[in-house]
């Protein structure tokens, strides 16, 4: 897996980073509350770009786990 979901408490309303930044669409913007929620997490095993996301989010609102195959150059 990767990213599991994005924390509505601590996600900021119209910040959109991590929707900008993630070149596999893995996140989306909910319209009723203008919040990011998880769209295809599966995707995020593919991530070349070692999970920019987790620090582009200025809330630290991304939720994931290491229980899957991280890039050997990953440094965790």
């Amino acid at each position: 897996m990767g990213i599991q979901k994005v924390n509505s408490d601590l996600c900021r309303p119209s910040c959109r980073l991590c929707v900008d930044e993630c070149s596999y669409g893995v996140f989306e913007v909910d319209p009723k509350t203008e919040k990011v929620v998880v769209r295809y997490p599966e995707d995020c095993d593919n991530c070349v770009f070692q999970f920019f996301c987790l620090d582009v989010c200025p809330a630290g609102a991304i939720e994931y786990t290491v229980d899957f195959n991280l890039p050997l150059w990953h440094d965790w």
